[in-house]
C-alpha cells in the first residue's frame, strides 16, 4: 500500500513524538508519512531532521518526504506560497 505524505496536524503530534521521544522540533512543523491511518515518518520542515519506524523498507518514502521539504521550501523562498 502507498503511503500518504502530508503537512503533519496537531493530532499527529503524539504519533511523531512515538517515533522519536525527543523530537519536539518535529511534532511542531514537519510533513508526516502516513500508511494504514499511522504516521511511519516524519521531517522537520526546519532542519531536515528524520524519525521513522524500526525496520522495514521505508527508504522511498523518506525520500518522498525529503523532496516534498525541498519543494516546499523552495515555494517559501521564491514566495510561490507554502
Amino acid at each position: 500500500m502507498d503511503h500518504i505524505v502530508r503537512r503533519a496536524t496537531p493530532e499527529d503530534r503524539a504519533a511523531i513524538l512515538r517515533l522519536v521521544p525527543q523530537a519536539a522540533a518535529l511534532a511542531t512543523g514537519a510533513l508526516v508519512a502516513v500508511r494504514d491511518e499511522r504516521v511511519v515518518a516524519a521531517i522537520a520542515i526546519r532542519n531536515g531532521r528524520i524519525a521513522s519506524e524500526p525496520g522495514g523498507d521505508l527508504a522511498a518514502v523518506v525520500q518522498r518526504l525529503r523532496d516534498m521539504r525541498l519543494r516546499l521550501l523552495n515555494a517559501r523562498h521564491f514566495g510561490h506560497g507554502g
